[in-house]
Formats: C-alpha cells, structure tokens, sequence
C-alpha cells in the first residue's frame, strides 16, 4: 500500500511540472515581444530608385546583408550614422556580391564594386577613406549599370 501511495506522488508531482512548463511556455508566448519588421524606405541614387532595408539595431549593423540568400535587382540595405565618421565594412558571410556606396550628407564619397563574398574570418577591408554618414549595400554590377560615380546623390525618401 505504501508503494502505491509514493507512486500517486510522483504521478500527481510529475503532472504538476508538466502542467507549470506548459503554463510557463504559454506565459512566454503570450508575453514574448514579437519580432519587428524591418524598417524600409526608398533611396534615390542619382536618378535610380532603390527599395531598402534599413539596418537598425546594433546586430542588424554588425549583420547586414549577410547569410541573406539574395536581394531584388533594385533593392539594397541602407546603413545611417548618426555622425561623419570613416566606415568600414567587410564581406563576412556574404552569400552574393555586393557594390558598396559610402555617402556623406547625401553626397557619394567613395564606391566599391563587385565585391566578392568571403566566409566568417574576412580579410578585405572596405573604407570610406573619408567621413561618410551612410552606406548603401546593393548587388554587384548595379553601380555600374546605373551611372553611379562619386559625387552623385543619395537621396533617402
């Protein structure tokens, strides 16, 4: 008899942690912040209008367009500072090339082209060279077929 009682404890303790981990789940899922929607915007470079992602929050900064598969041909991911300073990026877990625009106050101020993707540890440093205050990612070649040079603006609408 007194095994059958230590058994109907264990049941009814093991019910009761069941029971609070599925109220903790469903606590977790209630109460969960959902997760943001990239913010997007329509940036004009030069006469060229390009659909982007803006790059926000610290990891989407850090990110990027990285491990993204692709991008539309006339899409991009837009990165604002909120001051001039030189900019660097690299191209750490790219999956596809990129062209690279750095802009100071609106103006292009350096351009890098067909950029090619590297894995986790980059060795290819990409510099402004000079005060920029954003930077537009956009798939290789589009500078190229769209005129794009230094001294065109980028417009961020």
């Amino acid at each position: 008899m007194a095994s059958k009682k230590k058994n109907l404890k264990f049941f009814l303790f093991g019910i009761l942690v069941f029971g609070a981990l599925i109220a903790l789940i469903v606590w977790a899922v209630i109460k969960w912040p959902p997760v943001a929607k990239p913010a997007i915007a329509e940036v004009y470079l030069g006469e060229h209008l390009v659909s982007v992602e803006i790059a926000q929050t610290p990891y989407q900064l850090y990110q990027g367009l990285s491990r993204h598969p692709e991008i539309c041909a006339d899409c991009g991911m837009l990165f604002i500072f909120p001051d001039l300073d030189q900019r660097t990026f690299v191209m750490r877990e790219m999956l596809f090339p990129l062209d690279i625009v750095f802009s100071a106050r609106g103006q292009v101020v350096k351009i890098y082209e067909n950029l090619r993707p590297e894995g986790d540890d980059p060795q290819n440093l990409y510099s402004s060279e000079v005060p920029a205050d954003s930077v537009l990612e956009v798939n290789a070649g589009q500078l190229k077929n769209w005129g794009i040079k230094v001294g065109d603006q980028l417009i961020i609408k």
